[in-house]
C-alpha cells in the first residue's frame, strides 16, 4: 500500500483508496521508527536543490508499504530523526542527499545500489541508462520499472501516476542491495562497494558546502590573464620579426588582417593568429619544426608533441606560455562567475563518483584542475574562516614503493636524505651526480623543478620516450636518464611487467589488494578473440607472407587485425600500469575524507567545517578561525591514518597549512 503524507487534502478525491491513502505524520513515524534499513528516493522540480523546490519524499522499510512525504506541506525535518538514526538505501543518493542536505537533514550511513553497480561493472563500456533503477530492477528483480512519468512531474505534481511512481523508486531497494549484494561477494567487491557508500555523504557534503569565489580578486586575475596573454602574443610576434624576417607571416605593408581574413594578433606587420592551429602549422613547417606525429601521420602544433623540439627551436617556449595563457583566458574567466549561487555567494560543483580508476571528477564548474597559481588564491574562506589545506607527500612515488616491494627503491623512498625528484636531476644532468641531494635542493632548485614530469612518469611504467615527451629533450638524453635512473632499483622493471600483463590474463585491473576496486576491460572479449587468431599456428608466416606482396588480403584482413590486437594489447597493458596507482591514491583520499567527515559529525561540526576541495591528492577544509589548529591536526592524522590502510611499508606524510586562501 502507499501512504501519502500531506496537508492537501482535496488531493484524495482523485486517489483510489486502494492504491493511496492518507496518513499523518504520527502514524507513518511510528510505522517507520527504528526501521535499521530505510530506503529513500526524491521528486524535485529541477536539479539544483538551491533554487528548485523539494515536491516529495519517498520512504519504505523494505515491507509491503511504501510513505510519500508531500514536501510542499510537511517539513522534511518532521522525519529528520528516523532518517538520520537510520541507513539509507537508495539510487543515485548524491542527488538525493543535496537535497536533504539543504533542507537540512543529514543521515551519515547510506548504502548507494547505483554506486554497488557502478563497483561491479566499473570500466566496461556500457549503453546509456544501463546503471539505471529501472535497467537494475529489470536485470536483478524481473521488475519493470515505468520511467515515462519522470518529465511530467514538474508539470502534475502529485498526480495518481506521480505518486505510484515515486513510491515504486523505494518499493525493490532493499530486494535490489540483496541482490547486488551476492553479485558484489561472488567478484571479492564488497570492500570497495563499502567504501564508496561510505564516501558518498563527504563527497555530496563538499558539493553542499561548496567553495567562496572572491569576485573582486577574480576580476582583477581576469584583468592580468589578458594582459598576460597580450605579452604572450607580443613576444611572438618580436621573435618572428627578429629571427624570421622573410616569413610568409609577416607584412610591411602594417596589413590589419591576416592570411584567413581575420584581425591578425599584436604588432603591425606579423599577421598571424596564434589561435589558429594551422596558420602555427604553416609558421613552424617553415621554421623546419617536425610537426608530423608519426603515430598519427598528420601535422600537429600539440605542445605535448612539440616540446621536444625546445631545445633547438626556442620559439617553442615562447608558444607554450602563449598556448597557457590562451587556455587561463578562455577557460578560467566570466564563465566561473555565473555559477555562484545567489543563495550562498559560493560555488558549488558536481561531482562524479567513480571513474574508472576510482578517481572522483568534477563539473558545472571543474574545480579540481585550476592551475596552482593566482588562479586558486581567489577560492577564499569567508569572514571570520580560514582555509586549512593538506596534500600527501609524494604519493605515487610512495604507492609505487609499496606495490613493488623492490628493496631498493623501498630504501630509498623511506631515506629522508634521498629525494626521488634529485635522482631523476642527476639523470638527465650528470654533472648533478657528485652533489647530496640536499646541495641539488639549495643550489639547482630550477632543474630538480624541470625533471619533476619526468619523475612523474615513473610510476605509470615510462619510458625514455616518455621522459623525453613529458621535459622536452633529445630522445637520446631522456634514454641514457632512464636507464641511470632504473639501474638503480631493478625490481621495478619486474613490477611493471607484472602490473602491464596483469589485465591481458584476467580481464580486469586490480587496483589494490586492500580495497579490492577492480577496473574491467571494455573490449576484452573482443581482444580474446583477436588473440586466438593471431594464435593460430601459420598465422604470422601467412602475414608476412601477405605483407611483403602488399595484396588486398593484407590490406583488408591481416593488416587491420594485427593493428587492432596490438592497439588493444596496448591500452589493456597501459591500464595494468597506471590504473593500480592512481586508483590506490584515490581510495586513500576517500577514505581520508571519511573520517574527515566522521569527525565534523561527531563533533557536531556541520556546516561550520566544510569539505571544500578534494582534488587528487589533496584535501581543502574551510572552518572557523578559532579552531583552526585543531583541524589542522585532525586533518592530517585522517590522511595519514588512510594512507596507513592502504600503504604498509611506507609512511605518506600529509603536509598541512592554514591560509585565507586555497594555497597549494
Amino acid at each position: 500500500m502507499i501512504y501519502l503524507i500531506t496537508e492537501q487534502t482535496e488531493l484524495f478525491d482523485q486517489y483510489s483508496p486502494d492504491l493511496i491513502r492518507k496518513v499523518n505524520v504520527e502514524k507513518a513515524r511510528e510505522a517507520l521508527k527504528g526501521a535499521p534499513l530505510l530506503a529513500l528516493d526524491t521528486e524535485t522540480k529541477g536539479l539544483d536543490p538551491f533554487s528548485c523546490e523539494l515536491l516529495c519524499t519517498q520512504l519504505s522499510d523494505g515491507g509491503s508499504d511504501q510513505y510519500v512525504i508531500d514536501n510542499t506541506t510537511v517539513p522534511l525535518k518532521a522525519f529528520k530523526d528516523i532518517i538520520e538514526e537510520s541507513t539509507i538505501i537508495g539510487h543515485n543518493l548524491n542527488f538525493d542527499l543535496r537535497f536533504l542536505f539543504h533542507h537540512g537533514v543529514y543521515p551519515m550511513q547510506c548504502i548507494d545500489t547505483f554506486l554497488q553497480e557502478s563497483v561491479l561493472t566499473t570500466g566496461l563500456l556500457l549503453f546509456k541508462g544501463y546503471r539505471g533503477l529501472a535497467s537494475c530492477a529489470d536485470r536483478y528483480l524481473k521488475v519493470q520499472l515505468d520511467k515515462s512519468v519522470r518529465g511530467h512531474i514538474h508539470r502534475e505534481g502529485l498526480s495518481t501516476r506521480v505518486v505510484v511512481y515515486a513510491a515504486d523508486d523505494v518499493k525493490y531497494l532493499h530486494k535490489l542491495h540483496e541482490a547486488q549484494s551476492k553479485a558484489l561477494e561472488k567478484q571479492d567487491l564488497l570492500r570497495v562497494a563499502n567504501l564508496e557508500n561510505k564516501f558518498v555523504v563527504p563527497m555530496t557534503y563538499m558539493s553542499h558546502g561548496g567553495i567562496h569565489l572572491d569576485q573582486k580578486k577574480w576580476r582583477e586575475k581576469m584583468v592580468q590573464d589578458k594582459i598576460n596573454l597580450s605579452k604572450a602574443i607580443q613576444e611572438l610576434n618580436d621573435y618572428v620579426l627578429k629571427k624570421h624576417p622573410t616569413s610568409q607571416f609577416i607584412s610591411y605593408q602594417g596589413e590589419m588582417f591576416n592570411a584567413e581574413g581575420e584581425p591578425a594578433d599584436g604588432t603591425e606587420g606579423v599577421i598571424i593568429n596564434w589561435g589558429s592551429d594551422q596558420q602555427v602549422k604553416m609558421l613552424f613547417k617553415g621554421l623546419g619544426i617536425d610537426t608530423l606525429n608519426s603515430k598519427t601521420k598528420k601535422h600537429t602544433v600539440e605542445l605535448k608533441f612539440i616540446m621536444k623540439f625546445a631545445a633547438n627551436f626556442p620559439i617553442l617556449n615562447l608558444y607554450e606560455a602563449y598556448s597557457k595563457a590562451a587556455k587561463v583566458v578562455s577557460t578560467y574567466g566570466e564563465n566561473y562567475l555565473e555559477y555562484i549561487k545567489p543563495l550562498t555567494g559560493r560555488i558549488h560543483s558536481s561531482f562524479r563518483q567513480i571513474k574508472d580508476t576510482g578517481r572522483i571528477s568534477s563539473d558545472d564548474p571543474n574545480i579540481q584542475n585550476l592551475p596552482a597559481d593566482h588562479t586558486r588564491k581567489c577560492f577564499t574562506a569567508e569572514a571570520g574562516n580560514v582555509i586549512v589545506g593538506a596534500d600527501y607527500s609524494g604519493q605515487e612515488t610512495r604507492v609505487l614503493a609499496d606495490m613493488s616491494r623492490d628493496r631498493e627503491y623501498l630504501a630509498y623512498v623511506n631515506d629522508p636524505t634521498k629525494d626521488i625528484h634529485c635522482l631523476m636531476a642527476q639523470a638527465v644532468y650528470p654533472e648533478l651526480r657528485s652533489l647530496t641531494h640536499q646541495k641539488i635542493k639549495a643550489l639547482h632548485p630550477e632543474k630538480r623543478q624541470f625533471v619533476k614530469p619526468g619523475t612523474f612518469a615513473i610510476p605509470y611504467g615510462g619510458n625514455g620516450k616518455t621522459i623525453a615527451d613529458n621535459l622536452g629533450i633529445a630522445i637520446e638524453v631522456a634514454d641514457a636518464a632512464y636507464k641511470y635512473f632504473m639501474d638503480k632499483f631493478p625490481g621495478l622493471k619486474s613490477y611493471f611487467k607484472k602490473a602491464a600483463d596483469f589485465p591481458l590474463k584476467h580481464g580486469y585491473v586490480l587496483i589494490n589488494s586492500k580495497s579490492g576496486r577492480r577496473s574491467f576491460l571494455g573490449g576484452y572479449d573482443k581482444y580474446l578473440s583477436l588473440k586466438k587468431q593471431v594464435s593460430a599456428t601459420g598465422f604470422w608466416e601467412r602475414y608476412r607472407t601477405a605483407k611483403a606482396e602488399d595484396n588486398f588480403e593484407f590490406q583488408q584482413e591481416f593488416k587491420p587485425l594485427v593493428k587492432e590486437y596490438f592497439q588493444l594489447q596496448g591500452t589493456f597493458q597501459r591500464k595494468g600500469l597506471n590504473f593500480p596507482i592512481q586508483g590506490t591514491a584515490a581510495d586513500m583520499t576517500k577514505l581520508a575524507a571519511i573520517y574527515v567527515m566522521r569527525w565534523i559529525q561527531e563533533n557536531d561540526y556541520i556546516n561550520e567545517v566544510k569539505i571544500v576541495v578534494m582534488a587528487h591528492d589533496e584535501i581543502q577544509l574551510e572552518c572557523p578561525a578559532v579552531i583552526q589548529e585543531q583541524v589542522k591536526v585532525v586533518l592530517k592524522d585522517c590522511m595519514e591514518n588512510a594512507a596507513a590502510r592502504f600503504c604498509e611499508s611506507v609512511p605518506i606524510p600529509a603536509d598541512a597549512e592554514i591560509a585565507n586562501h586555497w594555497k597549494k
